[in-house]
């Protein structure tokens, strides 16, 4: 090989060899410096990851298969009044862990198929329990009720370790029919803690002789101070039928948020 011919190969063989050296030095500096780490929150399965973004050096798994589940949504008419009762309930069948918060939306429907009315709000729910919410008497004719819709949003799923009951409880609960014709039911919230406890609901579950639930009603306390108690009084506008077998009924209590 003529000795010019041999320098060009060399040259060529440095050049390419420097080339890719460069380009080597290049992807290094790249995955250095500009791109970015794992993260559990990066939506890649990767660093040893059991899912997406949970498992391995990442939280547990578990919190993401975690659901409310929506196990009741009824509604009762108040006829003399021309105002309806909705009847709201939500389980959380988890047992390590208790929702902090969660968000609810009710929608209504007239047979139309339009929205009329929507109610919301904010609540809890206690570990392997269930959360009761009544909405008492709105001015709403069932008559005019085709069908409801009722969602849950954000829930803040909280380890049960950190769970503390409520320190309120019923003592004294009775129900009875009125002569005119309502149902009263009575009875004392008890505060069993050092606090004073505020904006209390306590609600009645109405239900026939075979259990089978046909009303509801409720009110709200403001405030049970320390180591005390404080009466409360619900009244329920029955329907004629069903009949309320009161020694059926249920009574329920929640702090609100």
């Amino acid at each position: 090989m003529p000795l010019m011919a041999s320098r060009r190969v060399k040259q060529f063989g440095y050049g390419f060899l420097y080339l890719l050296i460069m380009v080597l030095l290049g992807v290094g500096a790249y995955f250095l410096m500009f791109k970015p780490m794992p993260t559990c929150t990066d939506g890649i399965l990767n660093q040893k990851e059991e899912e997406v973004d949970c498992g391995g050096p990442c939280g547990g798994c578990d919190l993401r298969h975690l659901k409310i589940n929506i196990t009741e949504k009824k509604f009762f008419d108040i006829s003399s009044l021309k105002q309806t009762t909705f009847y709201l309930e939500f389980e959380n069948q988890s047992g390590a862990y208790w929702v902090n918060n969660f968000h609810y939306v009710l929608n209504v429907y007239n047979i139309l198929g339009t929205r009329t009315a929507v109610f919301s709000g904010n609540s809890t729910i206690p570990p392997n329990s269930k959360r009761v919410i009544p909405i008492v008497g709105t001015p709403i004719d069932a008559k005019d009720i085709s069908r409801v819709d009722l969602g849950v949003e954000d829930p803040e799923w909280t380890p049960t370790v950190e769970y503390r009951p409520s320190p309120i409880s019923i003592s004294g609960a009775k129900s009875q029919k009125l002569q005119n014709g309502k149902i009263y039911t009575s009875g004392f919230l008890v505060n069993d803690s050092q606090n004073t406890i505020r904006n209390i609901s306590v609600g009645s579950l109405f239900k026939d002789g075979e259990g089978r639930l046909i009303n509801v009603s409720s009110t709200k306390i403001d405030e049970v101070a320390a180591f005390s108690k404080t009466a409360f009084e619900i009244y329920l506008v029955p329907n004629a039928k069903p009949t309320i077998d009161l020694s059926r009924t249920e009574i329920f209590t929640e702090i609100m948020k």
